[in-house]
């Protein structure tokens, strides 16, 4: 009996199927932001025209294509998947692109379009499959003891409170250092004439704490599966420390800022959206790590507007648009967190290359 021909590879048609395999509730939760973020480029701020393009690149390609380990897990080569991640690459470039130097002209939304093609490019890049797959625990096998008794140690001293102890060391202490920086600079930033390098100052450190908090592998989900805490202990845990982090830092940074005379009201304010910024952030990496990006720079645009010591009631001004996007971000996490608490999905393989972090 002849041999059947081996099937032609198609990208154009791998492609489609990855985009219909892939989470459903994405079209939902990610479609709303990216239409903010394309139409934001006719904002006037210049902070917002240079760093809104390159956050809708990242929402669209992980629209366009949410499987990226698909292409490892087919054992498709670097240039097959290359043809197959064009698909999804060069509309999320183009559309970006268009969208800040079309809706505003000029020299800041090129570059804020610029900045769009070259994020894009890095996720494509990420997308390809390695030349050789990397062991992440090489040894222990599947037929190890040590292994397996290492891990099992490992489990136990994770359900016994080592692991939850590092993963609030890290953050309370990041909470505490940024927390005394910005009761500094907040005040400070007052003879700074320039609005937006003012407001930019004030929140940086906020900003820093939110990523901070994002990195700790300690409050990884699959950190958490590989250690043996389930799901629900994980939720609690990272909703924890995301409470207590902008805690610590609303009352080291009001305390001292109080040292100064400076307008505290928008302290609390930045402290309250930091807690629900960094637990959804957290909750995307579940199966959507870009996004985690995308919610942190989004709400840093109105963070740093409520942090314009120039304007103390400047807070009150963007109250309501801070709300309709905590409403959103709320949606997203609990979506992602009901699908991830029900077994109705599970965390993302390439959680440790994307982030840079080894769960």
């Amino acid at each position: 009996m002849p041999a059947l021909p081996a099937p032609s590879f198609s990208a154009r048609r791998l492609f489609w199927l990855q985009l219909k395999a892939g989470p459903w509730w994405r079209f939902f939760v990610m479609l709303p932001f990216l239409l903010i973020l394309l139409t934001s480029a006719a904002i006037g701020s210049p902070v917002v025209a240079a760093v809104a393009p390159s956050m809708a690149a990242t929402v669209l390609m992980l629209i366009l294509y949410p499987e990226d380990d698909m292409a490892q897990a087919y054992g498709l080569t670097r240039e097959q998947t290359a043809g197959v991640v064009a698909y999804a690459a060069v509309p999320a470039a183009a559309i970006s692109f268009l969208a800040s130097v079309v809706v505003h002209p000029g020299g800041i939304n090129f570059l804020g379009g610029s900045l769009a093609v070259i994020a894009t490019a890095a996720l494509a890049a990420n997308s390809l499959p390695n030349d050789e797959p990397k062991r992440k625990n090489p040894g222990a096998g599947a037929g190890s003891a040590a292994g397996s008794a290492a891990g099992s140690a490992a489990g136990s001293a994770f359900a016994g409170g080592a692991a939850p102890q590092r993963a609030w060391f890290y953050p309370a202490l990041w909470a505490v250092v940024l927390g005394a920086a910005t009761g500094v600079v907040y005040p400070l930033s007052a003879h700074i004439p320039n609005e937006g390098i003012r407001q930019v100052v004030a929140v940086f450190p906020a900003l820093f704490l939110w990523f901070a908090v994002l990195f700790r592998p300690e409050l990884r989900p699959a950190t958490a599966k590989t250690l043996g805490l389930t799901r629900k202990r994980w939720a609690l845990t990272a909703l924890a420390v995301a409470v207590g982090a902008n805690a610590l830092f609303g009352i080291t940074a009001g305390a001292i800022a109080l040292l100064f005379d400076a307008p505290l009201q928008p302290i609390p304010v930045l402290a309250a959206v930091g807690v629900l910024a960094t637990f959804a952030a957290l909750v995307s990496t579940v199966n959507a790590e870009p996004l985690a990006f995308a919610l942190l720079w989004m709400f840093f645009f109105p963070a740093r507007l409520s942090m314009d010591v120039a304007m103390p009631a400047g807070w009150q001004e963007v109250l309501v648009g801070t709300a309709v996007l905590s409403a959103a971000a709320a949606l997203i996490s609990a979506v992602i967190l009901v699908l991830y608490l029900s077994g109705r999905i599970n965390t993302s393989t390439k959680a440790a290359s994307f982030l840079g972090v080894d769960d």
